[in-house]
């Protein structure tokens, strides 16, 4: 796995004007507005590239001219953001795997261990299935759906740049 910086952005509440998510497949921008009428958006700013160890929470906060460009991205698309008020600022870390994929397997050579990780921000929409996915390895059930998509031998042959210290 490797770490994508992420920057979020959200707005006072506004009165109702994105009745969907809103993605770009690339990342560039993504919003969606809140019940409450908050609009969130949020960009990638790439890799992260961060010495292995515990994180100070200043040093994923998004600087002043990535907050600049998120509200830009977002009043492209929905004018009133250029006016809005803004909430509250953040920046996070999303564990991404080569391909964007999540690995789902029982873990082979360790008795009773599961992974399921890498979902790359989508955990929260993946949930469900997920449960069901990991359920059906817990009893040795059918799963629903093939799981060799979500094998981590699939990246046996994939070179990485990653650090010893970041595989462990």
């Amino acid at each position: 796995l490797h770490h994508i910086h992420v920057s979020a952005v959200q707005t006072v509440p506004l009165p109702p004007m994105l009745g969907q998510v809103l993605g770009v497949a690339n990342a560039d921008f993504a919003g969606r507005q809140e019940a409450d009428g908050r609009l969130r958006m949020t960009i990638s700013t790439g890799d992260w590239h961060h010495p292995a160890g515990p994180l100070a929470p200043d040093e994923i906060q998004p600087p002043a001219y990535m907050v600049s460009t998120i509200i830009e991205r977002g009043a492209y698309v929905l004018p009133a953001v250029r006016e809005a008020r803004i909430n509250r600022v953040w920046g996070g870390l999303l564990d991404m795997t080569p391909d964007g994929l999540p690995v789902i397997e029982r873990t082979p050579g360790v008795e009773g261990l599961i992974v399921a990780a890498g979902f790359s921000g989508h955990g929260f929409c993946l949930g469900p299935i997920t449960g069901q996915l990991i359920a059906a390895l817990v009893t040795e059930a059918t799963p629903c759906c093939p799981l060799d998509p979500f094998r981590l031998a699939r990246f046996a042959t994939v070179e990485t740049d990653a650090s010893p210290e970041l595989l462990g």
